[in-house]
């Protein structure tokens, strides 16, 4: 069994790029057809936090998201340990799945991330897979998030990837352990059109985002 976990909120207040507006619910479902359309993996629950309650197409379940943070310190809370018990796989919306997943949904460890495709010295959350054990220290560690002060900050905001890259900047590249497999739209499946195909993940970072890409992929969204 594993458990597969998105968020949507609607942001507020000052401070985040536009990147980070115009997900709905739509942006759910496409997500929760691309996994099951690409994995013969039936030992899954499907969880969305949210900020209020949506009407999905698909069998979601929706989780009320219990902080108070408006912007991406709402993140932290796909690491919440009441969610599941299971090895927890982590999605943005803004994900496109092209290919079979089973070899990477099949991966199990303490936490799996990505090499920043900009900056491979550190890492990003473009997928995340993490062990219950991990949750539950990271979201302890959430808790005294003021003890870290400004060094979790992004544009003057609390920032979960920030937060990541100082507690979890050793953990398992997974981009290594599936050598392009998981890609970057901007950074890889662009620039690299001869390894378009070994891709089951396409995830993004700022823009474009779906709907605004090469209809190759697009037609997988």
């Amino acid at each position: 069994m594993i458990d597969v976990v998105c968020i949507l909120f609607q942001p507020e207040g000052k401070g985040l790029p536009q990147f980070s507006t115009g997900y709905s619910a739509k942006w759910v479902d496409k997500l929760a057809r691309g996994i099951q359309r690409n994995t013969s993996h039936t030992y899954y629950q499907f969880i969305c936090l949210v900020d209020q309650f949506y009407e999905f197409e698909e069998d979601i379940d929706q989780v009320q998201i219990e902080g108070c943070e408006s912007g991406y310190g709402n993140v932290m809370e796909t690491f919440r340990p009441d969610l599941g018990e299971n090895q927890r796989f982590v999605f943005g919306l803004d994900t496109i799945i092209q290919e079979d997943l089973d070899e990477i949904l099949s991966w199990r460890g303490r936490v799996g991330l990505l090499t920043d495709p900009n900056y491979p010295e550190t890492i990003c959350n473009g997928v995340g897979s993490y062990s219950p054990e991990f949750c539950e220290w990271i979201w302890e560690e959430w808790q005294r998030k003021e003890d870290y002060e400004d060094r979790i900050l992004y544009n003057g905001r609390i920032s979960e990837m920030q937060f990541l890259r100082l507690l979890a900047n050793d953990a398992t590249r997974l981009n290594e352990v599936f050598p392009d497999q998981i890609q970057s739209y901007k950074c890889h499946w662009l620039k690299e059109p001869e390894k378009r195909e070994e891709a089951s993940i396409v995830y993004f970072h700022g823009n474009p985002k779906p709907p605004d890409v090469h209809a190759d992929l697009l037609r997988h969204w």
